[in-house]
């Protein structure tokens, strides 16, 4: 019988990461303000992502200062994007 736990398996932690990436990809490409549940479900994730994708080990941090933004301030997608693309000029956040 397997005991290990969602947060020991590395299918369960592979698929909520993703998940979590794939949620901001969508948000990002949002008009005006996000759903209050987007914003639940980004500060979730903002708080248990690291920098570093723990299964590629690409650089996220441009994608993690966004997640960061969009759940801390009540502004347009938009201007967190343009933000966001300022401060890491060689990162493009593609849609």
């Amino acid at each position: 019988m397997d005991t290990a736990t969602p947060e020991q398996d590395p299918w369960a932690a592979y698929i909520d990461e993703r998940y979590a990436w794939n949620l901001l990809r969508i948000a990002a490409t949002a008009k005006g303000s996000l759903p209050s549940e987007v914003v639940t479900q980004l500060m979730t994730y903002a708080a248990k992502l690291n920098r570093g994708d723990h299964f590629t080990r690409f650089d996220y941090r441009a994608e993690l200062k966004l997640m960061k933004t969009l759940t801390k301030a009540a502004s347009p997608v938009e201007k967190a994007v343009e933000k966001t693309q300022q401060e890491f000029p060689d990162v493009r956040l593609s849609h």
